[in-house]
This record gives structure tokens, C-alpha cells and sequence, in this order.
């Protein structure tokens, strides 16, 4: 008697990661040029509506900058910085009695009020040139730590590195890692490629080891790793803007 075998009718079950997003998490509408436009960035959003995100522990601050400064309103990613009566504090300020002193009382005063729990905030200065704004000091606020599973738009479809030519050190030919097979591309828009997120999940994690096997060896990293590194290095748009790539489209949790 001819034996059958039964399928499992149970599904897989689903993968989440941790995101970080500074921000509301409902969709928001982005302008999109053509994919043929010689103004469409890196950066620019895979589709209109959506939001941006970064996984845990790879958050690119370049890149919260705000982009339109006169229509400022204060939310948990942007917040002025305060003083004792309730008034914003200029840069210059900052620098002077606060910044040179940061073991000081008034330092940790400042930091309660304004609800900064961090030993050295970063601290900015509001460039609205001839705005009523100009000059004044703003800080980041707390994220909106969330989990998603569902799927998701990101830059890890490659990762390059740069070969070095061992005779006078100048940079070669540009290699690439695939850490998305095709056949797991579920959608193309610019530099974006969307995915399910066990296959974003796995490209995360390959990413990760490529960085930390292409990039500069720490000085105690044995004799045969100093070696390797020394005839390959990260290129360029990834070891100086490496948390970039991270950077994340959601369209909708």
C-alpha cells in the first residue's frame, strides 16, 4: 500500500522587526518624480503615500532633518528647547552658559524641563534665515518604537564594495553582494525594491555582516583580517553614509 504524505495546513508564521520613526505612523503624501527624471534622489519616496521609518539601532539623524522649515509645529521629532520660564532658548545661549557646562545644575535643570534624558543631547541650531525662528536651539524627541510585519520598501537589494590596488592604494573595480535574490523583489520605484519582511529581515542581517567584514578592521583584529581589509574597503556611499541604506518605506501599518 503506496504510503501519502500530508501537507501541513498550518501557515508560517510571521516575521516582525522593530522600527524606530520620528513622527506620526499614519501615511503621509510625498511628490514623486518620474523614474526617468534626472531630479529623482536616492531618498525620494517609492510611492505617494507612506511614511519613513529605520530598524532599531541604525537610525541616519541626517536624514530627519526638516526639509520645509517655515511650516514648523512641534511634534515627539522636533521640539524647541526651554528655559526655566518657558521661553526658547537661542543657540548662541546654549553655547555659552549651557554647553560649557555640562555638569552643571543648571545644565540638569534644563534637560528635566525640556524632558531630554540623554548625558549629551544633540542640540541643533534652527537655520530659517530671516525667519522668526532664525538662530533659535531645537532638539530631537522621543521615537515611536513600533513592530511591523507586513511588507516593506528598502535599499538593501546589493551591498558594493570597492577594490584596492595593493601597489599605490587607489581605489578599482566596485563589487556587489546580492542579499535579495530577484525572484523575492516584489516591486521596483527608484533606488527602492519592496519585499516581504522575512526576506528584508534576512538582507538585514547580511548587510550587517558585510559591513562589518568589509569595513575597517579594529586594531585588534587578527593579522589575516588586517590583510583582507587592506585589498578591499567599503565604497564610499556606504562606509561615510552606511545608515542611510537602512532607511525604510512603509505604506501603511
Amino acid at each position: 500500500m503506496r504510503q501519502t504524505t500530508r501537507k501541513s495546513k498550518r501557515q508560517p508564521r510571521p516575521v516582525a522587526v522593530d522600527f524606530m520613526r520620528w513622527g506620526a505612523l499614519r501615511p503621509q503624501y510625498h511628490e514623486i518624480d518620474p523614474e526617468d527624471c534626472e531630479d529623482r534622489w536616492f531618498h525620494e519616496a517609492p510611492t505617494h503615500w507612506g511614511f519613513y521609518a529605520f530598524p532599531r539601532l541604525h537610525v541616519s539623524f541626517d536624514l530627519l532633518a526638516v526639509s520645509n522649515q517655515s511650516r514648523l509645529y512641534e511634534t515627539n521629532r522636533i521640539r524647541w528647547l526651554r528655559d526655566e520660564r518657558g521661553q526658547r532658548i537661542p543657540f548662541e545661549d546654549w553655547l555659552g552658559p549651557y554647553f560649557g557646562a555640562m555638569t552643571t545644575k543648571r545644565f540638569h535643570r534644563i534637560c528635566r524641563i525640556n524632558g531630554i534624558r540623554y548625558k549629551q543631547p544633540c542640540i541643533m541650531r534652527w537655520r530659517e534665515f530671516g525667519g522668526k525662528n532664525s538662530g533659535l536651539a531645537y532638539y530631537w524627541g522621543e521615537p515611536r518604537c513600533f513592530s511591523y510585519s507586513g511588507l516593506v520598501w528598502h535599499h538593501l537589494e546589493n551591498f558594493y564594495y570597492t577594490l584596492i590596488d595593493p601597489q599605490d592604494g587607489s581605489n578599482g573595480d566596485i563589487r556587489s553582494i546580492r542579499l535579495v535574490r530577484q525572484a523575492d523583489v516584489l516591486d521596483r520605484s527608484g533606488s527602492w525594491v519592496k519585499t516581504t519582511m522575512r526576506v528584508y529581515r534576512e538582507a538585514l542581517r547580511r548587510h550587517e555582516a558585510c559591513v562589518r567584514h568589509y569595513h575597517k578592521a579594529q586594531p585588534t583584529a587578527s593579522p589575516a583580517v588586517h590583510e583582507r581589509r587592506q585589498r578591499t574597503e567599503c565604497s564610499a556611499n556606504i562606509e561615510v553614509e552606511a545608515e542611510h541604506y537602512y532607511e525604510v518605506f512603509i505604506e501603511r501599518v
